[in-house]
Parts: C-alpha cells; structure tokens; sequence
C-alpha cells in the first residue's frame, strides 16, 4: 500500500501528517519514564495498524509511513510495537 493510500484512508494530507507526528514526538519527549513508559503501552502495533489499512497494507508500509516523521530529542516514531 502506497504512502498516499495510508494517508487518504486516514483523512488527512501529507502536510498535517508530518506536522501531527513533529508535535506527538515533542509531547512523548515531554513526558517523564513513567508517563512515557504508560504512553507508548497504549498504542497500536504496527501489525495492528497494518490489519487496520487492509489487505493490501504490510508492516513495512506502517513502518515507512513513521519513519519519515522528524526524529526529537533522539526519538523517532518507528519506534512502534510490533
């Protein structure tokens, strides 16, 4: 699945995608080990994410369509569960 399907399924634009990553990347650098730590236990895996695209979705679509997100602090949002 291209980067373009992933974005139409989800209603939003390329832009505002990578805005919406920059500011949840500086939220998560903002919180404390604990708060972090409750944070990151309460998002999707990418394989769950994939299923949620569709068949035509991999893991590894999941995965490029973070990766590009700009990394904060050392933080980058390919640091999703798998």
């Amino acid at each position: 699945m291209t980067r373009e399907d992933m974005l139409k399924k989800m209603g939003i634009g390329d832009g505002d995608f990578r805005d919406y990553l920059t500011k949840l990347s500086a939220f998560r650098n903002s919180l404390n080990a604990a708060q972090r730590a409750f944070f990151d236990g309460g998002k999707p895996t990418v394989d769950q994410m994939a299923k949620w695209f569709g068949p035509d979705a991999t893991a590894g679509d999941v995965e490029k369509l973070f990766a590009e997100a700009p990394p904060q602090n050392g933080i980058i949002c390919t640091e999703w569960r798998r």
